[in-house]
């Protein structure tokens, strides 16, 4: 019995290593160009990509019916804004309410003192998050919350440079819910916006120096000044957030358009006022043309001092740096700004969860914006040359324009916290959904196009939308649309390329 137990064996081992010598004969001699790694997470990508995975999950639980009360002081000599901020709540979804400090890069936001109902409750509070304990759920509750924020000096989205203040996500914000818990702050990259919020009615009063021009989220109602200091107040619905930019310098002008929306526009030297005024006008009335009316009664348009930030966005405001008209594409992204005013504060998005859906929408505006002011060639041929960026996978950032990227396996749907570098952000979350736009208008003809996102803006508008209801709207007006849609946000950058680049010859 040894004898045969040990013959087996033999033949058991003779019989593996054959097995493995022609397995590695058939890897060497099937191997693909590109290496079995690239091979292998190529095809995980591309079969993951057959089926869509929205960048906002389905299962965020939107809340509804928001209001913060904000009171508070601007403390120019300290540097430092104060005061407290009174959220009300229709039904707690949990028995602890999270609130995300989004002002932790500089110093964070200090708490003080919380209470609920009235009545003072412990919290916890670190440089990110505040949470506070509720008795509990279901109920309806306003937790009113005292803070300070240190300002920085400096030109960064709160900050105050050259006599300018910017305060933007200057207070407790509540957090969004997806899966019953809360989700963690997002964390901010050098670039991008890592915000996250849900729509509010917002009522806010600052006390600040008498003199002060202000720039709002909401319309103002009044401002009353006595000894020195000025209490001004303003009032929104709907709102993401409430942004503040204030000071002194400014030569600014108003008008009212068709649809009653006030438009104010502001530049720290009067010689660029003329210009930013014609590209101001321009953009609104073919957004509104394109698009549909302004969700909200007022907008504005404001230029910052030199050394701020390059160009962004808040709900109802606009804002870029003095130095953008020395860059050649100062005026797109000027555009691009204003077209914002559409697709983030009247039609809203959870911004780092998918920010290819605001950007791409406000950036193919941008050539909208092109198109009528400069005529369809303009607009053909800015689309040539940012297909030629995008086929040869260069950068599309305005501040490493045309430098490599590495995102040859990447989808466009994807997280704000996924990338590392601006050149990719831009790439993926700008150029790409842009060059989308355009490839939708040729397959569908102008008049299903703009239907689409007439329809899309129409339905959204005073909602936070989601990829979901963008291929809806889609649908709607040609569901065999909705696969090409599908391909251009899904697909593996290389393949994306090799699949379309015969519509862009």
């Amino acid at each position: 019995m040894p004898f045969i137990r040990s013959k087996k064996s033999l033949l058991l081992y003779q019989s593996i290593l054959s097995l493995v010598a022609i397995s590695v004969c058939l890897v060497l001699i099937l191997q693909p160009k590109e290496g079995w790694t690239a091979w292998v997470s190529r095809t995980l990508r591309s079969t993951h990509s057959t089926v869509a995975t929205p960048a906002v999950p389905t299962n965020i639980q939107v809340q509804h019916n928001l209001k913060y009360d904000l009171d508070a002081e601007l403390d120019t000599a300290n540097s430092v804004v104060r005061g407290t901020v009174a959220v009300s709540v229709p039904e707690a979804p949990d028995t602890q309410l999270l609130f995300y400090l989004y002002p932790s890069t500089y110093k964070p936001i200090q708490i003080e003192q919380v209470e609920a109902d009235g009545q003072k409750v412990s919290f916890q509070a670190d440089s990110q998050h505040l949470t506070v304990p509720l008795p509990q759920k279901g109920e309806a509750v306003e937790v009113t919350i005292r803070f300070s924020t240190p300002i920085p000096a400096a030109g960064t989205r709160l900050g105050q440079k050259d006599g300018v203040w910017s305060l933007t996500y200057w207070y407790p914000i509540l957090g969004v819910r997806a899966n019953n818990t809360w989700l963690p702050r997002p964390q901010p990259r050098p670039f991008g916006d890592p915000f996250l919020m849900d729509l509010a009615a917002y009522h806010v009063k600052l006390k600040h120096p008498t003199g002060f021009q202000w720039f709002a989220s909401g319309y103002p109602l009044s401002s009353q000044t006595e000894a020195g200091v000025t209490i001004s107040e303003w009032r929104s619905e709907s709102l993401r957030s409430f942004a503040l930019v204030g000071g002194t310098g400014w030569t600014e002008t108003m008008w009212k358009t068709a649809d009653g929306v006030d438009v104010k526009i502001a530049t720290r030297t009067p010689k660029t006022l003329p210009e930013l005024q014609r590209i101001t006008q321009t953009a609104v009335k073919t957004y509104t043309k394109r698009f549909g009316s302004l969700a909200y009664p007022s907008f504005a348009v404001v230029e910052m001092p030199a050394g701020t930030v390059f160009a962004h966005e808040y709900p109802n405001l606009a804002l870029f740096s003095q130095e953008i008209w020395s860059w050649g594409t100062g005026e797109h992204w000027i555009a691009h700004e204003i077209a914002h005013a559409w697709w983030f504060s009247s039609v809203g998005t959870y911004k780092a969860l998918g920010p290819w859906l605001d950007e791409g929408l406000a950036d193919y505006a941008a050539l909208l914006y092109i198109e009528a002011q400069y005529g369809h060639a303009a607009y053909k041929e800015t689309i040539a040359q940012n297909w030629n960026l995008f086929r040869g996978e260069k950068s599309y950032s305005p501040h490493n324009y045309q430098a490599p990227v590495q995102v040859k396996e990447q989808a466009a749907d994807q997280p704000y916290a996924n990338f590392a570098s601006e050149t990719d952000y831009y790439y993926l979350m700008y150029l790409r959904p842009q060059l989308m736009y355009h490839d939708l208008r040729m397959e569908l003809g102008d008049e299903q196009f703009f239907r689409f996102l007439q329809q899309f803006y129409l339905k959204n508008r005073y909602a936070t939308t989601t990829r979901d209801r963008l291929e809806e709207a889609l649908r709607q007006v040609k569901p065999e649309a909705v696969s090409r849609m599908k391909m251009w946000l899904d697909s593996p950058n290389g393949d994306l390329i090799q699949s379309v680049k015969d519509r862009f010859a």
